[in-house]
């Protein structure tokens, strides 16, 4: 399943009036596509949000050895169109560049199979 989310595991899923909360266990590949890699309407529907709109999303590593990187939510478009949603991850740098985080390189091998708990806010 290169370049994809392996595991969605569905948490915990609250109404918040028209909208709601959603937490999943995310399990993501071992390679990684620059950009990050995209939770597709499926993915957003499985993790409980029914129309797969999002309005805000973050996630953090599951345990303290998955947190070798800094994982975060990417959302494209407005909630009311067509969006994408990506898992970014950035992985260490080098300091004496002036980049200690940096995005990994395409299908390189930086990224392990990467669990993360994932909440979204949508509809």
């Amino acid at each position: 399943m290169a370049k994809t989310i392996k595991t969605i595991t569905p948490k915990e899923k609250i109404s918040l009036g028209g909208r709601f909360l959603c937490t999943a266990e995310v399990t993501l590949g071992t390679e990684y596509k620059t950009g990050g890699i995209l939770l597709t309407e499926t993915n957003l529907k499985e993790i409980g949000l029914p129309d797969g709109i999002v309005n805000s999303g973050w996630c953090n590593p599951i345990s303290k050895s998955e947190a070798a990187g800094i994982f975060n939510i990417l959302i494209k478009g407005a909630p009311i169109e067509l969006q994408e949603v990506f898992v970014v991850a950035y992985v260490l740098g080098t300091a004496t560049a002036g980049k200690p985080f940096k995005e990994p390189a395409e299908s390189n091998g930086e990224l392990s199979e990467y669990k993360l708990i994932v909440a979204l806010i949508g509809q």
